[in-house]
């Protein structure tokens, strides 16, 4: 596995630079739009953003890479498109100083972008609050083959699924989730579970009584379960606007310590830093400023 490139602050003025010398007089949104697709080059990888982002000029694609542009939507470049590629390269600088960053990055690569997006959300969820964590490596062993671990100020093991967009909502599918989560983590050992869930899911008036009826039976089965994170892209009252919406469910059969409650009162407080692009491009760009 390769380590993960670093994009410094040299790199950074060099890419706003040169966007500013090749396409003179544009705005900001193009600039910012810009110095995303620069930052997944170095930090994935340049041959698998030319086959995702571009695929008109770059014809020739692998099977992982098709994937990751139907995830992507990059054959209709809309607004979601440009908003998935925008937050994965926001994300991606944002988490890139994270132990074992590599691993998702090369998860990514080898075509299971979905899934790593929503491991690069969970991390950036955690990091925006300033909980110290890192990526697990993957060991091969069941119950020991989580994604993340928080490291302070107790250690917390947590698993990470998704929902590939366009399954089917069940009380079933749900709880078969939360059931594959839960054979991941250590039995005896504090436990937080992420789970990103499509954006129809939401849509669907079963939701609410599908998440509660659920959560009734998997809870007191899963007391080492501190609660489940569920997270999902949502689109706004605008017709480019996507928000990035959480719901935190604590476990009311978990025995709660001073640490636990700490960590618990930052997962559902607001992200002490928001978009670390958008300042970059302040910073360096004079369209920007």
């Amino acid at each position: 596995m390769r380590p993960t490139m670093k994009f410094d602050e040299r790199m950074v003025r060099h890419a706003c630079s040169s966007l500013e010398s090749r396409y003179p007089s544009k705005d900001c949104l193009f600039y910012r739009f810009g110095l995303a697709i620069e930052i997944l080059r170095v930090l994935v990888d340049n041959e698998w953003v030319n086959q995702v982002i571009f695929p008109n000029d770059h014809p020739i694609k692998s099977k992982a890479t098709e994937k990751a542009m139907t995830f992507l939507r990059s054959k209709g470049i809309g607004y979601q498109f440009q908003e998935r590629v925008y937050r994965l390269a926001t994300r991606l600088y944002q988490l890139k100083d994270v132990p074992n960053i590599s691993q998702v990055i090369e998860n990514i690569k080898n075509g299971d972008l979905e899934g790593a997006y929503a491991e690069i959300e969970a991390g950036r969820h955690l990091h925006s609050r300033n909980i110290p964590f890192i990526y697990v490596l993957p060991r091969g062993t069941k119950g020991l083959d989580f994604d993340i671990e928080i490291t302070s100020p107790v250690r917390i093991n947590c698993e990470v699924k998704h929902k590939i967009e366009g399954t089917a909502l069940s009380k079933e599918t749900l709880e078969r989730t939360l059931s594959d989560a839960k054979s991941q983590v250590p039995e005896n050992e504090p436990s937080l579970l992420f789970i990103k869930i499509p954006e129809e899911w939401i849509r669907s008036p079963e939701i609410s009584g599908t998440i509660e009826r659920t959560l009734g039976t998997f809870f007191p089965r899963s007391i080492n379960v501190i609660g489940i994170m569920f997270r999902w892209e949502e689109r706004g009252g605008g017709q480019g606007v996507f928000l990035w919406k959480y719901r935190f469910e604590e476990n009311p059969h978990f025995a709660d310590t001073p640490e636990i409650s700490e960590i618990i009162d930052k997962l559902v407080g607001g992200p002490v830093h928001q978009d670390i692009l958008d300042d970059l491009a302040r910073g360096n760009i004079r369209a920007c400023q």
